[in-house]
């Protein structure tokens, strides 16, 4: 069974966790400004394996203070695009935010979790279109009051070649983006 982590501290070392984790597997660093639909953040420090990026910083600029965790796809432009945002609570169970850590009761792995909530601005880009067309299946989390929360298992945030999970989400993320933006300009 998962448990969704809602301690302060607990998800603190979750999220230490996954950025230690993705430091290893992205090793090397890039600066580039990462765009989004309507807006950018310019000459920013992306980690990077060469063909894909992650990102992650603090933001209370925001009625929803969150950590956020970025992946996209690297490119050769100065800018590049978040293909998804897997951004957590600091504290608690906040579901205005996609992502979240839960732990295997039974092994204790901590995993970073999608709630399917897929953005990016275009038409037909929805949640449950996303949770259709992906070949991962949704799981379900429990919190300490035993309200049930579902998301993709984006990756374990610790172990050997962790990383390599949250890029099959992202390519899954990416592809099923391309497919939706294609069907629509038909």
């Amino acid at each position: 069974m998962l448990k969704i982590v809602v301690s302060a501290d607990e998800i603190k070392h979750a999220q230490r966790s996954l950025e230690q984790t993705m430091a290893e597997e992205f090793p090397r660093i890039e600066i580039r400004d990462i765009g989004w639909q309507g807006g950018r953040r310019p000459r920013s420090e992306v980690r990077t394996d060469g063909m894909f990026w992650y990102c992650s910083n603090d933001f209370r600029d925001s009625p929803i203070h969150r950590r956020l965790n970025w992946f996209g796809v690297l490119g050769t432009t100065p800018v590049v695009s978040i293909a998804v945002e897997v951004n957590t609570p600091y504290e608690g169970r906040d579901e205005r935010v996609a992502g979240f850590f839960a732990r295997n009761t039974e092994d204790g792995t901590i995993y970073l979790i999608h709630s399917g909530r897929v953005g990016g601005g275009g038409k037909g880009i929805s949640r449950a279109r996303f949770l259709a067309h992906a070949k991962q299946p949704v799981t379900t989390a429990f919190g300490n009051d035993g309200r049930a929360r579902e998301g993709i298992v984006v990756m374990p945030v610790a172990g050997k070649a962790a990383a390599q999970s949250a890029l099959r989400f992202v390519r899954e993320v990416v592809e099923f983006k391309r497919l939706t933006r294609a069907s629509e300009q038909q």
